[in-house]
């Protein structure tokens, strides 16, 4: 079981999903989660049968965002998302941090990787897609065809709706023990 992030959007049923099958939860050393889980690290593998998953932590959308990467596939949670990111203004994230992730790790894998994002940026039509890929996201996705950091800041900080007043709720509920 590996969360990407602390959920502010949806309970995550990690806990239910443990207790049913008895897998360890892994989730990022910056997680600070109650429940027991193992800590992640960036360029770490987790061994899952025949297969190595590589951690690259990708800090902004929250500060414990990391991605998983298998062969050619990223499963990106909520840092990159099909024509869009993930907002930082709703579990503790920093918009500055998500640029980095975003430019300096997400962006430098292969244009033929894949993005399999955990959904769809809630401010824009659901995208015909729902798989992606690097050299795709680059060429159209809004938040990373901008030009410059500043206007990516300016985009991640402008113009998003309120914070639901749930969302501190169900934090809370997903960090608990």
């Amino acid at each position: 079981i590996v969360e990407t992030h602390t959920h502010a959007d949806h309970l995550a049923g990690h806990a239910a999903l443990r207790a049913a099958t008895g897998a360890p939860i892994y989730t990022s050393h910056r997680s600070p989660a109650a429940y027991p889980h193992r800590p992640l690290t960036d360029g770490e593998g987790i061994r899952f049968g025949r297969e190595e998953i590589t951690v690259l932590e990708t800090p902004g959308h929250t500060l414990d965002h990391v991605t998983l990467r298998v062969r050619e596939q990223a499963f990106t949670g909520d840092t990159l998302l099909i024509g869009s990111c993930g907002r930082t203004d709703l579990g503790g994230g920093d918009p500055d941090r998500l640029y980095e992730s975003l430019t300096d790790k997400l962006l430098r894998l292969p244009s033929a990787t894949e993005v399999y994002p955990a959904h769809y940026g809630a401010q824009h039509a659901l995208p015909d897609r729902y798989v992606s890929t690097i050299g795709f996201e680059r060429r159209t996705n809004e938040a990373l065809t901008l030009g410059s950091r500043e206007a990516f800041l300016r985009y991640m900080t402008e113009g998003w709706p309120p914070k639901p007043a749930e969302f501190d709720r169900i934090v809370a509920a997903n960090l608990a023990a």
